[in-house]
């Protein structure tokens, strides 16, 4: 009887000794693969790539991200906004001279449009309002419609890169919003019995040269 009790507890010692082994094992391992881990380099992403060693400047928000680095201006877009309409519009905020310009005014009406992403650029595409196919008698003409009245391009804009969870696309915009342009005329042509001239210089600041003849440099 004695002799089967010291079978026994030996069994029972044997089996604790071989777990402690198994356990220990598992955890050397676990440590192991989790040097490895910390020790192999983080893949650079092209978004990285972007930013890195640049000096950039950074505005945030929940709408639209703006980043402006050497001389360029990238907006970074949720693509959840994609297809969703917008406007936009320019308003004079500051000025040297307010018998010329008045801050507030504008110059031109907002421009309705969306971003979309069409091969591998983002677009900015005006809405074609001028029809509705709510009232097409039958699916032919509806698709008719759709290829006749099709919602206009009217600007395009080179794809940067992604964000690293690829929720927001990164363009470039620096010919829209970089320096004054035609397309946005925050500027009035006429004030009064003033005639306003645009020129642009490399400064990019506004002044008034003359008051008989109103000339703005940029």
């Amino acid at each position: 009887m004695i002799k089967m009790n010291f079978s026994f507890r030996q069994s029972v010692q044997g089996g604790a000794l071989l777990l402690l082994l198994a356990l220990q094992s598992s955890a050397a391992k676990a440590d192991e693969n989790k040097s490895k881990s910390a020790s192999k380099p983080k893949k650079e992403t092209k978004y990285d790539r972007l930013f890195k060693d640049k000096k950039t400047e950074t505005a945030r928000s929940k709408f639209i991200t703006v980043h402006k680095l050497d001389n360029k201006i990238y907006l970074e877009l949720p693509r959840t906004l994609l297809k969703k309409q917008m406007m936009l519009g320019g308003t004079i905020t500051s000025t040297t001279d307010p018998t010329a310009v008045t801050v507030g005014s504008t110059s031109s009406n907002p421009i309705l449009f969306y971003f979309d992403i069409q091969d591998s650029s983002v677009v900015m595409k005006t809405p074609n309002n001028v029809l509705f196919e709510d009232n097409a008698s039958s699916p032919d003409l509806n698709e008719a419609l759709s290829l006749n009245y099709r919602d206009g391009i009217w600007q395009g804009f080179n794809i940067m890169a992604y964000n690293n969870d690829s929720s927001a696309v990164v363009f470039d915009v620096t010919a829209l919003l970089g320096k004054p342009t035609n397309l946005i005329p925050v500027m009035p042509t006429k004030n009064g019995n003033y005639s306003v001239k645009l020129r642009l210089n490399q400064n990019y600041r506004l002044f008034v040269a003359s008051k008989v003849s109103t000339q703005i440099s940029l």
